[in-house]
């Protein structure tokens, strides 16, 4: 049953890039195409964005001996970026989908449709992580630092662990934007202006990006002892892939799976 549900969320995902919402036809080749390159597109886009962004940090941490840092601000970056870019998708797949009421009527166990939501969230998450934190890996090689087999095991295990902690927050606020929208007459419009709203505080950060990464450089130790006291399973994040921190693993797992388990 599980299964056969993931699979029609997938099917019904896919014919939403590649058919007409309208009348339900196939998008033609050229269009087909069209929605490829620009696919391929925001998918360099971003890769190149933070690649860059995590090239100029790089360096100067790790001469600064704050190699935790560095991977600490690349999972900040990556639950940041991959929340905003998730909670609306959140809140209309698991708290307002037009399907919902029908599922729910049928002889289907109401965990198979939650399990199944849930996963396409997930995969979703693990491919703006693919986008964020996986070219942070590569830049830290890249820039000769020292690599270990057991660091690249925990680098792979935050990897995993990482989309639960963004998850959580996505379900949460995703519950709260739902509610909100209950409320109100015009859902879409509520919808659309937080949307806006997102969009303006992401181009206003990365309009002021140079400026941010200059700062960064430059008030590093500051702001690190300031992550390690407030954001402590980020702290803990950095020290699991940068000291091979066992201790600091358990703990940064134990902060993603509890409250995603609860959630």
């Amino acid at each position: 049953m599980f299964n056969a549900l993931l699979r029609t969320r997938i099917s019904a995902f896919l014919n939403g890039i590649f058919r007409n919402s309208k009348n339900s036809k196939k998008k033609g080749p050229l269009l087909k195409i069209g929605i490829g390159l620009l696919i391929l597109y925001m998918i360099c886009y971003f890769v190149f964005m933070f690649g860059w962004f995590f090239y100029s940090i790089c360096e100067p941490f790790s001469m600064a001996n704050l190699q935790w840092f560095y991977f600490s601000m690349a999972g900040l970056v990556t639950v940041i970026f991959t929340f905003v870019f998730t909670v609306f998708s959140t809140q209309s797949l698991l708290f307002e989908a037009k399907d919902n009421d029908l599922l729910l009527a049928m002889p289907i166990p109401p965990k198979y449709i939650l399990a199944s939501r849930m996963t396409i969230m997930i995969l979703m998450n693990y491919a703006f992580e693919a986008l964020i934190f996986a070219p942070a890996g590569v830049i830290y090689i890249i820039k000769d630092q020292p690599v270990t087999a057991l660091g690249v095991l925990f680098f792979i295990l935050v990897f995993l662990l990482l989309p639960l902690l963004v998850m959580t927050l996505s379900c949460f606020f995703g519950w709260l934007v739902a509610i909100i929208s209950a409320r109100v007459r015009n859902k879409n419009t509520m919808t659309m202006i937080l949307s806006v709203v997102f969009l303006a505080v992401y181009l206003a950060v990365f309009s002021r990006i140079q400026t941010y990464i200059q700062g960064l450089i430059q008030n590093g130790e500051a702001i690190a002892s300031a992550i390690k006291k407030s954001v402590v399973p980020i702290y803990y994040l950095g020290t699991a892939i940068a000291k091979q921190d066992f201790l600091g693993l358990i703990f940064f797992a134990l902060c993603c799976i509890v409250p995603f388990a609860i959630v």
